[in-house]
């Protein structure tokens, strides 16, 4: 098992502007995925440790600002996850899983209930065949 230490550093985006102006909160999405993938995915808890999970939720909060972000025309979505899988790549860890993680990410974004919710799941997904691509094979 390698433990991986809680993340640190700046923590990611807790919230997200949505198109009326309010706020969506990121981290009950983020951590509906983290569940989604380690149910999918149990030996990343051997392997990671609990700052897996962690590490998990604060990607996965990138993942849902910077599509937030895509959505709403300031961030290119595909090359925040290119930059992503190549780092978790060069850190060895299984890329194809991050695709698997930005399809889960978009399922639960599906069924939020906010007016953006469909938009930004297309983005997500978007995002999966991008990783799929560039560092999996199509």
């Amino acid at each position: 098992m390698s433990t991986l230490r809680a993340p640190g550093g700046d923590p990611p985006p807790q919230t997200a502007r949505l198109d009326d102006g309010g706020e969506v909160a990121l981290v009950p999405l983020a951590a509906r995925v983290a569940d989604l993938h380690y149910s999918a995915f149990p030996d990343e808890l051997e392997r990671y440790g609990a700052g897996g999970r962690e590490w998990c939720i604060h990607d996965n909060l990138h993942l849902f600002a910077w599509a937030f972000g895509a959505h709403r025309g300031y961030v290119v979505f595909g090359d925040q996850v290119r930059w992503l899988a190549t780092v978790l790549g060069s850190r060895g860890y299984p890329v194809e899983r991050l695709a698997w993680d930005l399809r889960a990410a978009a399922g639960v974004m599906a069924d939020a209930p906010i007016a953006e919710s469909a938009q930004v799941a297309d983005i997500l997904l978007k995002g999966a065949d991008v990783v799929q691509r560039a560092h999996i094979g199509s």
